[in-house]
């Protein structure tokens, strides 16, 4: 009975510290209380199941949004413990008035900085995390602005609480500036880690490493695009085998750049440093297209062939006309000998009756020759008239294009300004 009744309490406790932590970081001197009093292995248990509760929630949060575009969040405990304990060492100056022994202190001063660290750092966070899935920079000032709050809060209010004249000064001075020392060698050695310097703003920082290829493949795109328009025309004017190669050579080349995008597209984690790309892709599919339409066309059908074509359906329509005449001449003659009573009719009009049933097999092959010809004219007016909506279509995505350019402009102009 007595276990339950202590099972019960360490899980009231558990209960009232994850709903009351939060309250006891602006309450300093509640806090030191609360700490003091607390023995050592329950302080560890709380914070390190408040460290990962701090840790589901940001694996919560990006399942929700189902984004990679913060792929090391599983480091988020490490970070806060990391942090923590290191910025320890400030606290101990912040509690520099408060008497009590040599092990107190570094357990107040350790347990207090992973509270209070593990309570603020997920706020910060968790505004980061805003600014990197809307890429909106209000979040990216939001986050700077917590940041100043949070450090006033920790280096200037938490002092006030526990200092007063010359300590409150040193407290201060010896508390920031060791959190300097630490922030500074931090940063300085995940950069000899990793060889990369910490990125404050990643989307910044994936825009300008990107940019340079993205201008290259847009400018080739666009340069190419000229030449594939003035081969267009050409060919357009006379069906011409010699055009159609060079056309079809320059559309492939053009297409020929796909994989490099996509490539580039996949490592891209922001919609902002993706839209260029996407455009271009774009671009692409409907190169693609107009060079299946292009590969639809009958190259013979240039306006000669047009002529021809013309004259062949006028010669069906006349010889038809002919044909009509001669089977009425026959039926008339036929009249006329029936008439007669004769059993059957002259030679004559049977010879006419055969030489007429030839012309009229000749006249049918000369259709279906026709029909064939008028089907190529059919399907050049069809590809012809797609291959137009794709050239339109493209000159407005090459607009899209041009004017996300002028946006890229504008954003570095505007960003280099921000010194953070």
């Amino acid at each position: 009975m007595i276990h339950i009744n202590e099972l019960i309490n360490k899980i009231n406790s558990l209960i009232i510290f994850f709903t009351s932590h939060i309250k006891l970081i602006f309450k300093p001197k509640e806090l030191v209380d609360y700490i003091l009093k607390e023995s050592t292995k329950n302080l560890f248990v709380k914070t390190i199941l408040l460290i990962f509760s701090n840790y589901y929630f940001f694996k919560f949060l990006i399942w929700i949004f189902n984004t990679d575009k913060i792929s090391n969040f599983k480091q988020i405990p490490l970070v806060i413990v990391i942090f923590s304990i290191v910025h320890s060492i400030c606290f101990y100056f912040i509690y520099l008035s408060i008497k009590i022994n040599f092990k107190d202190k570094i357990k107040l001063s350790f347990f207090s900085s992973i509270i209070v660290f593990s309570s603020i750092l997920p706020i910060q966070i968790l505004i980061f995390f805003c600014f990197l899935i809307t890429e909106l920079y209000f979040f990216y000032f939001a986050y700077f602005i917590v940041c100043i709050l949070c450090t006033y809060f920790i280096f200037i209010k938490y002092p006030l609480h526990f200092n007063k004249k010359l300590f409150l000064f040193i407290s201060i001075l010896f508390s920031y500036i060791s959190s300097i020392l630490i922030n500074t060698t931090t940063n300085f050695s995940i950069k000899n880690l990793t060889g990369n310097d910490v990125v404050l703003d990643p989307i910044f920082h994936e825009f300008m490493e990107n940019e340079p290829k993205c201008l290259e493949i847009s400018k080739y795109m666009n340069s190419n695009n000229m030449l594939i328009i003035n081969l267009t025309r050409s060919f357009s004017e006379r069906f011409s085998y010699s055009y159609y190669v060079l056309l079809k050579n320059q559309i492939l080349t053009v297409i020929s750049k796909k994989g490099d995008i996509e490539k580039l597209l996949a490592s891209t984690k922001f919609m902002k440093n993706k839209k260029k790309l996407i455009l271009n892709l774009e671009i692409i599919e409907i190169f693609e297209n107009i060079l299946f339409e292009y590969n639809r066309l009958i190259l013979d059908s240039n306006q000669d062939f047009l002529d021809v074509v013309e004259l062949q359906i006028e010669e069906g329509q006349e010889a038809i006309a002919n044909t009509k005449e001669k089977y009425n001449r026959i039926k008339e003659k036929l009249n006329e000998y029936e008439k007669l009573n004769l059993d059957m009719p002259p030679q004559e009009i049977i010879d006419e009756a055969k030489n007429l049933l030839k012309e009229t097999e000749q006249i049918k092959n000369k259709n279906k020759e026709i029909k064939l010809l008028t089907d190529k004219l059919s399907i050049n007016n069809n590809a012809t008239r797609e291959i137009n909506l794709l050239i339109e279509k493209l000159n407005n995505v090459f607009a899209l294009l041009i004017d996300e350019e002028k946006k890229s402009i504008d954003y570095i102009e505007w960003r280099i300004k921000i010194p953070f």
